[in-house]
């Protein structure tokens, strides 16, 4: 559904479909907005790739800011492998070829290994789950998702008003609104954790 779409049957739910809208415009699309970014905030449906640099000799690096989390790293557009600090241990700060990254060495940075030899540009890439710039909000959410914005939508406008006839319905979107994020979080955890076997050779060996 379109955002338009969306807003045209929370306005019917909410019997706000005759002019003067309790409800202005400019707040239902005030309310599209955060509830689109509840969506991602709490699904971590909408995934962001931020480009930076490398520094030569440099094996740590700060997570962006604009990530909620890290779900993948490449350099000079090769995916590396996500390892535990452990599996580097004392080999961190060899220099070589890029292979792998642990998010575990260092709270809001990564680690890469082996170490970068040379300044790039832009060629390391950090993929992640983020809350959607206001330029992304209307393609952040897939199409077979976008209808559970509706009650999101109602969620937020509720917040208008103190009536306790008003609060009841509040509630009762408000759990539609929980239920619908979780089932999609179910469902990326099922694509995230699929088991993939991979052996991986200790660095030392490398």
């Amino acid at each position: 559904m379109t955002r338009a779409e969306v807003l045209e049957q929370v306005r019917r739910l909410l019997a706000d479909e005759e002019l003067p809208y309790l409800w202005k415009s400019e707040e239902m699309d005030f309310y599209y907005d955060m509830a689109v970014k509840d969506f991602c905030e709490d699904t971590g449906i909408f995934i962001k790739s931020v480009p930076m640099s490398t520094v030569a000799n440099q094996y740590l690096y700060t997570v962006p800011g604009s990530l909620i989390n890290v779900q993948g790293i490449s350099v000079d557009g090769s995916d590396l492998t996500k390892v535990p600090f452990s599996f580097v241990g004392s080999m961190k700060g060899q220099t070589g070829t890029v292979k792998y990254y642990c998010l575990d060495y260092v709270i809001g940075k990564f680690l890469l290994h082996c170490t970068p030899t040379q300044d790039g540009n832009n060629n390391i890439t950090v993929r992640g789950s983020a809350i959607p710039e206001d330029t992304d909000i209307d393609d952040a959410i897939p199409t077979k998702y976008s209808h559970y914005l509706i009650y999101g939508v109602i969620t937020m406008a509720f917040d208008k008003t103190e009536s306790e006839v008003v609060s009841q319905l509040a509630l009762k979107y408000e759990k539609k609104w929980e239920l619908k994020k979780s089932r999609v979080k179910k469902d990326l955890d099922r694509l995230r954790y699929s088991h993939i076997n991979v052996t991986l050779k200790h660095p030392g060996l490398l």
